[in-house]
Order: C-alpha cells, then structure tokens, then sequence
C-alpha cells in the first residue's frame, strides 16, 4: 500500500492532488488519517475530498484528554521549579 502525504495549508501536495495521483496510478479505495487534533474547517474540507474513507479527529478520545491534562501537569511543575530555582539566586 501507498502512502503519500497531504495538505489542506500552503504545503503540497494538496489533497485533491494526491488523491487523483492514487487514482491515477490504479487505486480504488483510497483512506485518508487525519493528522488533526479536533473537528473544524480542515476536517470539513477532508470529509468532502472523495476519499474513500477518513479518520475522525481524537479530540474527544479520553486517552488524548489524559496526555495533554498530564502534559499540562508536568509543565506547571516544571515552571515551579525554575521559578523556585530564579528565587533562590
């Protein structure tokens, strides 16, 4: 199976682009993974590409909510702890 990146921004190839060399190239069934964090104007625009199939973002997916609450956590202690180290200077 091919695979071959896609944009929805500035950065080639776009996804009609890509979608026509697949089929171009013989393929039928052609499945799109979304590299976007949450539903909005880009997942709009894939749901309407003629893919055969997309992704749904994770957005709501308790384990991507669990990484970035525990991503959030180490930064904030992590942010403590230099201002902790700026004040004992």
């Amino acid at each position: 199976m091919p695979v071959v990146p896609a944009y929805l921004t500035s950065a080639g190839p776009p996804v009609p682009e890509a979608l026509a060399a697949l089929r171009a190239a013989g393929h039928r069934r052609i499945a799109v993974a979304a590299h976007l964090p949450a539903p909005g104007r880009f997942t709009q625009a894939l749901a309407g590409c003629g893919a055969w199939t997309v992704s749904e973002p994770p957005a709501d997916h308790p384990r991507v909510a669990r990484l970035v609450l525990e991503r959030y956590e180490a930064s904030a202690r992590g942010t403590a702890a230099v201002r902790a180290a700026r004040l004992a200077c």
